[in-house]
């Protein structure tokens, strides 16, 4: 090849490539910290933003009492309202230390079916309390207004793990995204505003590509739960069968390619048939809760893999996405270079050039963990917007200020290896001020 078609071919390698490893290099993660039921402790929460850096709080709208049945809409209203009064006694602190915040509802009314497998909410059988869910997100949003309107409510998650099961009878009320188009609506009329967070059935990565189009609606913004590994995030739960350091830690490539694989499903579906610009900042994921027991084997190396992931730093398959291209590309230019040689000698160089790239793509396969080669086209534009861990919640074993022993017992330490971890990420946070940082 003579000096000039290899300068031609280095450049154009360089043309494809550089506009992908920007993206994947320009997708900054912009709101960081956690998810907590209010109230906590004042004391506790000035901790969270002013020592650990945290810039947002994800304030939990649930209860203890979450499947009492209540028999009139004002009674489900009042339950809740009992809830936002917690949160309301401390907006005034979250904003004097300049953190945001973001509404998480997860009480639906009436709560949930007993014994159903997988969860059911019972408003997924009955229209009437889809009605009263449809109106108390509307009236959440007109209580936060003031908050909505000066940037301190950064975003409602309208519901926090959608459960409607197939197996339950709906009894004549809608499904999850039938419900959620009337919520969105419903909102939008009284505020056109507030970024609304939707997520699939139950939360989950394999349901991440089940959502709508996205371009369908206005400022809402997909949401996940980032369980990679659901029985080693909750190592030591009773409720999971499994005691304390039990569970082998996953390794990077599996959290990769279980985050990265179902991200770029849902990308492809929003690209391919909603006809989407997945290269808008909407499409920048959000997600407001994932644990890091403390009962966990090395739950802060774990924790430091996922946060890596989200935040797109040293991914081995955004490498071997670009050699996947430099593959392709070189292979391209061998197989012109064969040309206007005789039949036999074309023959020879078209097979030795297949050959090649063959094993150039093989290879590019091994580092990028293999996987549906469309979803892996798609790797580098995975992105994250807003991430909260699930902490400060009452449960010690997902509070990343105790240390859990063998016999699960809990010891509250402050700075565990867990949270010096976290704190490496919450750091980045002091690129943002409270006034640009939006």
């Amino acid at each position: 090849m003579k000096s000039t078609e290899k300068i031609a071919l280095v450049a154009l390698c360089i043309s494809f490539i550089v506009p992908i490893l920007a993206l994947a290099q320009s997708s900054t993660v912009v709101y960081r910290g956690m998810q907590m039921s209010l109230p906590v402790d004042s004391s506790e929460l000035q901790d969270l933003i002013q020592s650990h850096n945290a810039n947002v709080v994800g304030a939990f709208i649930s209860s203890e009492n979450l499947n009492t049945v209540h028999t009139t809409e004002a009674a489900y209203q009042a339950a809740v309202d009992d809830e936002l009064d917690k949160i309301d006694a401390q907006l005034p602190l979250i904003e004097q230390l300049g953190a945001k915040i973001v509404l998480a509802f997860g009480f639906p009314p009436n709560g949930f079916t007993p014994n159903a497998s997988p969860p059911h909410s019972r408003m997924f059988s009955d229209p009437t309390l889809q009605d009263w869910y449809r109106n108390i997100m509307v009236a959440i949003v007109q209580r936060y207004s003031a908050q909505i309107q000066s940037g301190l409510i950064i975003g409602i998650d309208i519901l926090t793990e959608p459960a409607d099961s197939s197996s339950e009878p709906n009894n004549g009320a809608l499904d999850w995204f039938d419900l959620a188009d009337l919520v969105i609506e419903d909102i939008r009329a009284v505020n056109s505003d507030i970024e609304l967070i939707l997520k699939p059935l139950y939360g989950t990565l394999d349901n991440l590509k089940k959502l709508p189009c996205i371009n369908d609606y206005t400022n809402v913004r997909p949401g996940v739960h980032i369980y990679t590994h659901l029985n080693y995030q909750h190592t030591g739960e009773p409720s999971y069968g499994s005691s304390p350091f039990s569970i082998s830690r996953p390794g990077l490539r599996q959290i990769e390619n279980r985050i990265l694989d179902k991200a770029a499903a849902f990308l492809r579906k929003q690209q391919n048939t909603c006809g989407a610009d997945i290269t808008e900042d909407i499409y920048a994921l959000d997600s407001g809760e994932m644990t890091f027991p403390a009962c966990a084997v090395e739950q802060d190396l774990f924790a430091t893999d996922v946060l890596n992931t989200l935040e797109r730093n040293d991914l081995s398959s955004v490498a071997a996405l670009l050699t996947k291209a430099q593959c392709k590309e070189r292979k391209r230019t061998q197989l012109q270079a064969c040309n206007g040689k005789s039949k036999k000698a074309k023959s020879r160089c078209r097979k030795k050039a297949n050959q090649k790239a063959r094993k150039c793509l093989a290879k590019a396969k091994r580092e990028s963990g293999g996987g549906n080669e469309n979803d892996n086209s798609l790797t580098a534009q995975v992105r994250w917007k807003n991430w909260r861990i699930q902490s400060y919640d009452g449960t010690k074993n997902f509070d990343a200020r105790y240390e859990c022993d063998q016999q699960g017992n809990f010891t509250l330490v402050g700075q565990t290896d867990l949270y010096t971890a976290i704190d490496t990420f919450f750091a980045n946070n002091a690129l943002f001020t409270t006034s640009s940082s939006e």
